[in-house]
């Protein structure tokens, strides 16, 4: 769990540095937001999707395991066409990374929207009793 966390934490700092920093304008830091932001992304979802089955009660949530590693072979795949595609000097190559990369943000975005059936429990009275001492 600790470990999910600082990934998720490295994965954030590197997205702040892509949305912040165009590629137009300053493309190194853009490029290096990326390239932390990309791979940090890459494993918090694989371990979440370790601690989903480690915490799977039910048939439902081995329902969701599954689903989340689908989207993660997806994020995987479309991750990898685009650093081979990125390589390449050809627009076209450039512009077909450029939509692996937006498969790629999809899709960990859709991941990130499977949280709710977790988090769909939670209410104020939840957040306050984890907040209270002792």
């Amino acid at each position: 769990n600790t470990a999910a966390l600082v990934t998720g934490l490295i994965n954030a700092v590197g997205l702040v540095m892509v949305g912040n920093f165009q590629v137009d304008h300053a493309k190194s830091l853009h490029y290096i937001g990326a390239g932390v932001a990309f791979p940090a992304g890459m494993v918090f979802v694989c371990l979440q999707c370790l601690l989903t089955y480690r915490a799977a009660t039910s048939l439902l949530h081995q329902w969701l395991g599954h689903t989340r590693v689908a989207l993660t072979t997806v994020a995987l795949i479309s991750l990898v066409l685009s650093g081979i595609f990125f390589i390449n000097e050809s627009p076209v190559y450039q512009h077909a990374a450029a939509v692996c990369e937006w498969i790629y943000t999809v899709d960990i975005l859709v991941f990130y929207g499977s949280f709710s059936f977790e988090f769909g429990s939670v209410s104020g009275d939840t957040v306050l009793a984890v907040l209270a001492p002792g």
